[in-house]
């Protein structure tokens, strides 16, 4: 079940539509995942049946976003999720640009670094980029993952906030 959650929940949220609409998806072990969403999709909130707020979007580059998971310049943003996972808190936004793979990696690389964050991947080929630095004494974490498509170029910036933000 767990394969297919994230499709039930884009399918979920790919129905959204007009005014405020809630939806609730039963999970195999009983618990359930409720999704608010607004009539254009531009804000959802995902809730646990544990009743804390897991993740929710909106299409804004977040305004409190550390200096290392500062916006792109140019970014388009396409959805942010806020998420919290084992007392972190955290955000993944998605974003296009007209830049190249490789710029956004050598942006946020060099963001990464004057934060103090050490290089823990970094790989690309001809289309696309992945970096990622962490700090494992206060938790700060990011990713980014840059993918060119015809006229543009297809990002997702993950980003852990320091444990004593929780």
């Amino acid at each position: 079940m767990r394969c297919r959650l994230p499709l039930i929940l884009t399918l979920a949220l790919g129905g959204c539509g007009g005014a405020d609409d809630t939806t609730i998806i039963r999970k195999q072990d009983g618990r359930t995942v409720t999704i608010i969403s607004n009539g254009d999709r531009s804000v959802s909130t995902v809730i646990d049946s544990d009743a804390r707020p897991a993740a929710s979007t909106d299409a804004k580059w977040p305004a409190d976003a550390p200096a290392y998971a500062a916006a792109f310049p140019g970014a388009r943003v396409t959805t942010v999720v806020e998420t919290m996972a084992n007392g972190t808190k955290g955000r993944i936004v998605t974003f296009d640009t007209v830049a190249a793979p490789a710029d956004l990696v050598q942006f946020y690389q060099a963001r990464s670094e004057k934060s103090g964050l050490a290089r823990i991947a970094a790989l690309a080929n001809a289309q696309s980029s992945l970096f990622s630095a962490g700090d494992p004494r206060d938790g700060r974490a990011i990713t980014i993952q840059a993918a060119a498509k015809d006229d543009h170029t297809a990002a997702a910036l993950t980003y852990a906030l320091p444990r004593a933000n929780r």
